[in-house]
């Protein structure tokens, strides 16, 4: 992660986590909140104070309609 972040002045985080087949929506969402942490430690650890980030994380929401 060091190399990814060191002394950066912009971050742009673009993520998409696939839910695995036999992965419930909870276990999904622990599993996109892991990998977040670790990106946000290695920002707070290695890049420079003054970064800036944008994250744009893909929520996928499905709606059924019922007739």
């Amino acid at each position: 992660m060091r190399t990814a972040f060191a002394d950066v002045d912009l971050v742009l985080m673009l993520a998409k986590l696939d839910r695995k087949a036999d992965e419930n929506h909870i276990e999904h969402l622990k599993n996109v909140v892991s990998i977040s942490r670790q990106h946000g430690a290695a920002i707070e650890k290695y890049a420079k104070k003054t970064v800036k980030v944008l994250a744009v994380l893909h929520l996928h929401v499905r709606f059924f309609l019922h007739d």
